[in-house]
């Protein structure tokens, strides 16, 4: 059986980034896989030339996406935008579309794909959505915060095999409006949407917590990745 090479999106030098980044490189080892985690790229023809080399594409957590590549304007709440990162993910993303390679996003990269498949989202869930739950839990990185409802048939259910599943929460942005061609695959105990997938690629599945952090000791987050990887093959 062929041993993938999966290529990570990168996340920066400070110190926590670089745990993190860490721990989303643990989580992939254990597939069996090879990991690349990719410099910073701008160029539309590194980008093209990314998107064929590799075997999938783990779109990692970080800073907020800029409101206008979402037909937004940003609103006080909102909070560091990274735009190297934009200018970077999002014609990746798109690229990695086009060449069918499976794709995992993560926290900040489950908001991008939404974004890229036209979607919207809160800028900040307590002012956007009061009566939400507290979706930035900082001090349970490797806790257990709030439950998630797994949505039958998906690919999140047949990884997790569970309808319900335990989860983490690091995050003050969230899904609105739904992108097109994407599929609900688990939502929060207040609604806020937790998961999503496509309809129309191969294997193109999202994330808002992080599994990544949770995947040393919960067998059930490390099939997150084992069933990504099992589709890079």
């Amino acid at each position: 059986m062929k041993q993938p090479t999966i290529a990570v999106l990168p996340l920066g030098g400070k110190l926590y980034q670089r745990y993190m980044e860490h721990m989303y490189l643990s989580s992939l080892r254990r597939t069996g896989a090879q990991v690349v985690v990719l410099p910073p790229v701008v160029s539309q023809g590194e980008l093209e030339w990314i998107a064929r080399a590799y075997d999938g594409f783990l779109f990692t957590g970080g800073a907020d996406v800029e409101p206008a590549l979402y037909g937004e304007e940003r609103i006080p709440q909102c909070g560091p935008i990274d735009s190297v990162r934009d200018a970077m993910e999002l014609p990746l993303f798109r690229l990695a579309l086009r060449e069918e390679k499976p794709i995992l996003a993560i926290c900040r990269g489950f908001q991008v794909m939404n974004v890229v498949f036209g979607g919207s989202l809160f800028q900040d869930i307590p002012t956007q959505r009061p009566g939400s739950l507290d979706h930035s839990q900082v001090e349970k990185l490797h806790g257990l915060a709030h439950s998630v409802r797994v949505e039958s048939g998906t690919r999140l259910h047949r990884a997790v095999r569970a309808n319900a599943l335990r989860v983490n929460t690091l995050h003050h942005q969230g899904i609105d409006r739904l992108g097109g061609g994407l599929v609900v695959s688990a939502r929060s105990e207040d609604g806020l949407i937790e998961g999503i997938e496509s309809l129309d690629h191969r294997y193109v599945v999202g994330v808002q917590w992080h599994p990544e952090l949770l995947s040393g000791l919960r067998p059930q987050h490390q099939r997150i990745f084992d069933e990504f990887a099992a589709h890079c093959q």
